[in-house]
């Protein structure tokens, strides 16, 4: 099997990046996404997370991925968790509006969800999973419907408004390659960028500790 390869550069160096190998947090030795043991959540500058996701053919092919997706949620004190940010370029996304673990009831799965109508307008803060550190003023529609499945195989359409609707959005952006860096005004941008220099230079590192090989036993 071909294993593609993105090429991400810092600094003038070019470097390339196994989708499926090279986890910022560890790596894994598995090929394929259905096969990884371990989720964990993906940090900018990850080039995994500006892939734009595919549709969700097989409601079997996620399910598995679920708990765990889910407890990530919870453990980073989120209330949303899109499939991307956790390596998995398929276009779901879970929520709990409440963040609470002990509200099982509130869990919802939101299968290749589709923007259909929109309207309004409302800027509020924002912060994301992938983004750890940053809370930014985004720019956002008040209201918004949406097309979503399930995991019953069943679709409906839901209007949102207020937090809802910038949950809609925000995770719907994850499966489109966009984070909220994009979104928000260039003042903004210039505020958090030694943070996103941080967040690079870790990123840098790991991949660099990533592929030294070990001496040890030597």
């Amino acid at each position: 099997m071909s294993i593609p390869l993105f090429q991400t550069n810092f600094g003038g160096e070019t470097m390339l990046l196994n989708p499926f190998t090279d986890l910022v947090s560890g790596g894994t030795s598995r090929y394929n996404w259905r096969h990884m043991s371990k989720l964990q959540v993906l940090y900018y500058p990850d080039p995994r997370l500006r892939e734009v996701s595919t549709s969700v053919d097989d409601l079997d092919e996620i399910r598995e991925f679920l708990p765990a997706m889910f407890e990530i949620m919870y453990q980073s004190r989120g209330i949303g968790l899109a499939a991307p940010q956790v390596g998995i370029q398929k276009r779901f996304f879970i929520a709990n509006i409440t963040g609470s673990s002990e509200e099982k009831d509130q869990e919802r799965v939101f299968v290749n969800p589709v923007i259909v109508e929109s309207q309004g307008e409302m800027k509020e803060i924002e912060g994301c999973l992938s983004l750890p550190g940053m809370e930014a003023t985004v720019r956002r529609a008040e209201a918004v419907v949406v097309d979503i499945g399930d995991m019953e195989g069943q679709r409906q359409q839901v209007e949102a408004e207020g937090l809802f609707s910038k949950l809609f959005q925000h995770e719907i952006d994850h499966l489109d390659g966009i984070l909220m860096l994009d979104k928000i005004t260039p003042a903004e941008q210039k505020k958090w960028a030694p943070l996103c220099k941080d967040l690079e230079s870790d990123f840098k590192n790991n991949i660099r500790r990533l592929h030294t090989p070990s001496h040890a036993g030597l």
